[in-house]
């Protein structure tokens, strides 16, 4: 069995609306789609948490990681295949990212984690650009003494 869901991905358009009705349906309150030119880097929405209010989430997407795996040796292909290949890494992206949606979107309306729970990595602070997972990772944030 493969590394991902199936062998041909949905259209981007597809994998987005599962992922954007999905959330909304878990009552976010803001749905954004980040682009840089034609490509998608990101998703955000807010958690309408009552203790800290709307808490913003940003689900990045890695294409470049993606076109790493499915590519054998990406400097020598051609440059359709290197449009194709971005293409199939983005649809592959977005597809994995709705399933991760749905899987947490279940989760939620089982009571197993609440929603801002499930996106505890993701939360986005805004004044630094980055999420709680990528503050810890470059060590801005310490949880135990050393």
């Amino acid at each position: 069995m493969g590394i991902f869901s199936q062998n041909t991905p949905p259209p981007q358009e597809k994998s987005l609306k599962v992922i954007e009705d999905t959330l909304l349906s878990l009552e976010v309150t803001t749905f954004i789609k980040e682009y840089s030119g034609d490509d998608l880097l990101s998703v955000y929405f807010n958690i309408n948490d009552l203790n800290s209010g709307d808490v913003p989430v940003r689900l990045p997407l890695n294409i470049d990681k993606i076109k790493q795996t499915i590519s054998v040796d990406y400097r020598t292909i051609t440059k359709k295949d290197k449009l194709d290949i971005h293409d199939t890494a983005e649809r592959i992206a977005l597809l994995e990212l709705s399933e991760y949606v749905k899987t947490i979107a279940i989760m939620v309306r089982l009571g197993q984690v609440t929603l801002l729970e499930a996106f505890l990595a993701f939360c986005y602070d805004k004044t630094k650009d980055s999420t709680f997972y990528e503050r810890l990772e470059s060590n801005d944030i310490k949880f135990l003494k050393e």
